[in-house]
């Protein structure tokens, strides 16, 4: 009777440790947990000296700025082609003018990295690029309703960001 009472009491507690084990692999496998938390991305308009804000006056620069904030304790690799992150300026469905109107750009794919604790941060001079400057075709915005539309093709290994965030933008006369 004693030896059954041992056996079975044994038996339980090997029941129990393999069924803990087999929740703790199935939870390994199965975790969907991102760390998306880790990395925050934030899109911004200033004005020319950095101060956040939506409305600007006809034929000001602006700064649309976009940043990729690593706040995990590890460095994130990412890949991308040429450019990382552009910029287009919508009025209705109509598209106004982008960061890399007149550039041009070879066709690689490029990885970069992003420490621990860093910041990766892209930023356009609105609404003309050097290469609109160049061909003199610049453009002045007029008074009116635009949305600003930010692209970041890049993909990191081990986190998913947003692929397209806009924000509101208003010229005033």
């Amino acid at each position: 009777m004693f030896k059954r009472r041992v056996f079975r009491e044994g038996f339980m507690r090997l029941k129990y440790v393999f069924i803990f084990c087999l929740l703790l692999l199935v939870s390994c496998i199965f975790n969907t947990e991102t760390g998306q938390e880790q990395v925050e991305s934030v899109f911004i308009l200033s004005d020319t000296s950095d101060v956040e804000q939506n409305t600007f006056h006809e034929n000001e620069a602006f700064e649309v700025i976009y940043s990729i904030h690593n706040r995990s304790k590890k460095t994130l690799s990412y890949h991308s082609g040429i450019p990382v992150v552009f910029f287009k300026i919508w009025q209705n469905d109509a598209l106004v003018c982008s960061s890399t109107d007149y550039m041009g750009y070879a066709a690689i794919l490029i990885t970069g990295t992003i420490p621990p604790d860093s910041l990766l941060r892209f930023s356009w001079r609105a609404p003309n690029t050097s290469g609109r400057k160049s061909a003199q075709k610049i453009i002045n915005l007029k008074a009116g309703l635009y949305e600003v539309e930010v692209l970041h093709p890049a993909f990191f290994d081990e986190y998913k960001l947003s692929q397209t965030k806009t924000l509101p933008l208003e010229i005033v006369p």
